[in-house]
């Protein structure tokens, strides 16, 4: 159980960090993306977009670790959420038109282990 706790607080940290990066990098415009990926957007700019993924990814993701610390009652349903809040993000940027495998793809596949191991917790906490 303990594994298993450690390396959702491992994904977790890998996700906040590299969220934190990336919206930061956007809402500062330190990335250099091309304006025109969001023409099929309600975004002007990256700075909302940025703001969003810092705050459901970067900063949730440091609440859900927070939380698997202590061992909050049912944590392991902050763990599954936070994989489907990042599966949402992945989602909605595909809508859109921005897909980039060399960044979904690894990202998806993270969303998915949070929520397996975030199931495996549930039952092992419940087994208990």
């Amino acid at each position: 159980m303990k594994n298993l706790r450690l390396i959702a607080i491992g994904l977790l940290f890998f996700l906040s960090i590299t969220a934190l990066f990336g919206g930061w990098g956007l809402m500062t415009g330190n990335l250099e993306l091309d304006i025109g990926l969001l023409k099929n957007t309600p975004f002007e700019d990256f700075f909302l977009p940025g703001l969003i993924l810092c705050m459901a990814n970067g900063i949730l993701s440091i609440i859900v670790i927070v939380f698997t610390v202590v061992r909050t009652e049912n944590y392991y349903w902050f763990i599954i959420f936070q994989g489907l809040v990042l599966i949402g993000w992945l989602t909605t940027e595909v809508i859109y038109g921005m897909f980039y495998p060399a960044l979904h793809y690894p990202y998806y596949g993270l969303a998915i282990c949070l929520i397996v191991v975030g199931l495996l917790l549930k039952r092992k906490e419940e087994s208990v």
